[in-house]
């Protein structure tokens, strides 16, 4: 029996399903609240239980490529649940469409009416949405800072993991396109959390306020039920959360990618946990490939041997250049555009154009 429910996400890239955050966080999502879904099922009746609708994925190189134009994109029975146009956009990794999209699921029935979160006690509700603020204004900018912010790693990563799949020259352009609007949303945030230091994310101290997030959470997980002793690998055992689904889609980009080696250190006690949540309930395996063994230190920058002594540390462009370098890359992006469509052969021959004025 077909899916009713198709998936629209980025590209998989080492390892993992995906390689963007939202579409990580909205499978996440689904797949928990499907086996949920199946196990309550079960519980109900002693025979086999009905076949729990699952849903079917299609893989996309780049946000344009969706029915909606953007990431994550769900169709249910020819239904496209996305936001509506014209609504203002505020991120660029797909973490506010993947929101919209969960609660629009519960609103129309894909999912039961019941948020996860909904079957959590008073207490591990209130912890439950700490941690997701946690992680969403401390974690989430620290893992698109690594990627996208910091040079080398730009440059040795990100630029050909999300323009793979991309011809010339959109393989170089939209990278670059997407890397100026992370700056600017980084730049947005650090206004609004100036006062506070050790949270900016103008900044290294982003990391180090990320690092202090995932210890936190760490030891508040493995002070719960131990892992061995549990029938579903839960943060908030026995039953599920949204926590949950943040946590895969976070914990994946930090075990799989070359994020900042801080992020990578202050995981660690979560690893058994997101590989028994991936493994068990979204049915992913998570392996830490050659690209993510890499320390910090070792991802080659690409500079000029004179200035490399001078960029020796981890380092993000300060917004007080972008208003200057988002005007020249505007500039190029026009010429590359222009010269993509005359070496394509979309454009009128002069000639033909000269002839069509004599006809007159």
């Amino acid at each position: 029996m077909a899916s009713d429910i198709t998936l629209y996400r980025l590209k998989p890239g080492h390892s993992l399903p995906s390689c963007s955050l939202g579409c990580l966080y909205l499978e996440g999502y689904l797949a928990i609240a499907l086996a949920q879904q199946r196990r309550r099922e079960e519980e109900r009746s002693s025979q086999t239980p009905s076949l729990t609708q699952s849903y079917r994925t299609v893989d996309c190189t780049w946000e344009t490529c969706s029915p909606s134009g953007r990431l994550p994109c769900l169709d249910w029975k020819g239904k496209l649940v996305c936001r509506p146009e014209g609504c203002t956009r505020d991120d660029y990794d797909g973490m506010e469409e993947a929101e919209y999209i969960i609660h629009r699921m519960h609103q129309m029935g894909i999912l039961p009416a019941m948020h996860l979160d909904d079957a959590l006690d008073d207490e591990h509700r209130a912890v439950c949405e700490g941690f997701v603020c946690l992680l969403k204004q401390i974690v989430v900018p620290a893992i698109q800072s690594s990627l996208w912010l910091e040079k080398r790693c730009y440059h040795a990563f990100t630029q050909d993991m999300f323009g793979k799949g991309l011809s010339f020259p959109l393989n170089r352009i939209l990278p670059r396109v997407q890397q100026f609007h992370m700056k600017r949303s980084s730049s947005h945030r650090s206004k609004h959390h100036h006062e506070d230091e050790e949270y900016s994310t103008a900044d290294s101290n982003v990391y180090t306020a990320a690092s202090r997030a995932l210890e936190r959470i760490g030891k508040y997980v493995a002070s719960m039920k131990p892992l061995e002793q549990r029938e579903m690998q839960f943060a908030f055992y026995p039953s599920p959360s949204s926590c949950d689904a943040l946590l895969f889609s976070c914990l994946s980009m930090i075990r799989c990618f070359p994020v900042h080696s801080a992020l990578r250190q202050a995981s660690k006690p979560l690893d058994r946990y997101v590989d028994a949540l991936a493994r068990n309930v979204v049915g992913t395996s998570i392996t830490m490939g050659a690209i993510a063994d890499r320390t910090w230190a070792n991802i080659r920058p690409i500079l000029p041997p004179s200035s490399h002594a001078q960029h020796s540390h981890e380092e993000q462009e300060t917004p007080a250049f972008m208003g200057t370098k988002g005007t020249y890359w505007l500039i190029g992006v026009g010429t590359l555009f222009a010269a993509y469509i005359l070496l394509g052969g979309q454009y009128f021959e002069i000639q033909e154009l000269m002839e069509d004025e004599d006809d007159h």
